[in-house]
């Protein structure tokens, strides 16, 4: 009898879980991190929904426009295809979608299709070129013409989601 009353006097972690006398204060700076954690461990898509869809419809904009400025397909853009000038006109389309939404490299890789490495090999690229003593001054006037060239719309279905 002694022992029974003496464990209903501990404090609430001592109680067993899912026992009748398991009444755990809430402590907000426990459930916080809790949460926080808990988020770790969330699937981005679930975590950056609405970020993820403004990025991509952002992503769609850019890679549309520079299309356009540079004559190719939008799709040929999304494709699977290794021509030499659809796969530069791809990077660009990389490198300047991540420098106009900051979009991870993550959800880049999956709007074009390709690995989140890809991407990053892709603004690397990009850069190299830029600084590239010879032809790097030239190649740097065109990307800042096609940064001032573009747009960065957001269709109204997503506007409203946010």
């Amino acid at each position: 009898m002694e022992l029974t009353s003496n464990l209903s006097n501990e404090p609430h972690w001592f109680t067993p879980p899912g026992s009748a006398t398991n009444t755990r204060a809430v402590d907000p700076v426990l459930d916080d991190l809790l949460a926080q954690l808990g988020n770790l461990f969330v699937p981005s898509q679930q975590q950056h929904g609405l970020g993820t869809l403004a990025a991509r419809a952002q992503c769609r904009a850019i890679t549309e426009q520079i299309a356009a400025r540079l004559h190719v397909d939008c799709e040929q853009i999304l494709s699977v295809s290794r021509v030499q000038h659809v796969a530069f006109v791809r990077q660009l389309a990389m490198y300047l979608g991540r420098k106009k939404t900051g979009a991870s490299w993550h959800v880049l890789g999956k709007f074009f299709n390709r690995n989140h490495a890809t991407v990053i090999h892709a603004c690397n690229v990009i850069q190299r070129r830029m600084s590239d003593p010879v032809s790097g001054p030239a190649f740097t006037k065109l990307i800042a013409q096609l940064e001032e060239q573009i747009s960065v719309t957001v269709p109204a279905t997503t506007k409203a989601a946010a």
